[in-house]
């Protein structure tokens, strides 16, 4: 089974089975992943994972370059329909999309874990920008990620070292998330706990780091001032709120913060 898919309250794992290559991407398995986060859509968080042997080892070679025979077009179309529109999907999912890396992520790999919101790398994994040995640059938006995720010379530091980035050395760098044991396990942890508020927060959350060096403070503010309206004014919220500020007392009790 290339993909596997399991839902756990409101958070979901999909996990690429394409180890005998080691999960490096098909045109047709980008469009496998995107057809599942589309019926996800109702997960308030996507866990992305591999495994340890690999958790994307780039695109599939032989497989471009049968593609390679139609041409520039047909390279240009095929990347932008399939491995671009991944990239996209992962980006405009309305949850927060989780990479667990515990395993090589080489080149389109490297790029698909950084497109996630958050992406963590456990002690067996890394990440190696990769692109630049095949002559071939990030072609699903990495030059653009690795910028606005670590800046200028960071980016450049990346691409030039051609080497692999572990989990400590990503996390100085400001690429991920250093995972103390496994990514995924690290990964389902922080799931489970931001799907378990009401109201969607992660959502929230989602929508506000998104846009937020896209618009400016006050259009930023108006749509904190509509998420905490609509948190706020909710019930199953207030009951929350009151459980964790005074210990689980009556809502119909004042709270008392020391």
């Amino acid at each position: 089974m290339p993909v596997t898919v399991s839902r756990e309250g409101a958070v979901t794992t999909i996990r690429m089975e394409w180890q005998e290559r080691r999960n490096a991407l098909r045109p047709e398995d980008a469009d496998e992943i995107r057809a599942i986060l589309a019926s996800e859509d109702s997960a308030d968080a996507i866990i992305l994972a591999g495994g340890e042997q690999s958790f994307c080892a780039g695109a599939d070679l032989r497989r471009i370059q049968e593609l390679a025979k139609g041409g520039e077009s047909a390279i240009r179309n095929t990347i932008y329909r399939s491995f671009q529109g991944l990239a996209k999907a992962i980006r405009d999912f309305p949850g927060v999309v989780i990479a667990a890396v515990d395993g090589p992520a080489l080149g389109l790999g490297a790029d698909l874990a950084l497109v996630c919101d958050v992406c963590y790398v456990g002690q067996t994994g890394w990440i190696d920008q990769g692109w630049g040995r095949i002559g071939a640059i990030p072609g699903i938006g990495g030059a653009w990620l690795t910028l606005r995720r670590a800046g200028y010379t960071a980016a450049w530091e990346f691409v030039l070292s051609q080497r692999r980035w572990s989990g400590p050395e990503l996390e100085r760098l400001g690429l991920a998330i250093a995972a103390a044991g496994s990514a995924e396990e690290t990964a389902a942890d922080k799931a489970r706990w931001i799907t378990s508020h009401t109201g969607h927060v992660a959502r929230a959350y989602k929508s506000l780091f998104l846009h937020a060096t896209e618009e400016s403070y006050e259009v930023h503010l108006e749509r904190c001032g509509n998420f905490q309206g609509r948190l706020a004014s909710d019930p199953d919220h207030r009951k929350q709120a009151l459980s964790m500020l005074d210990g689980g007392q009556d809502e119909d009790e004042p709270a008392h913060v020391s």
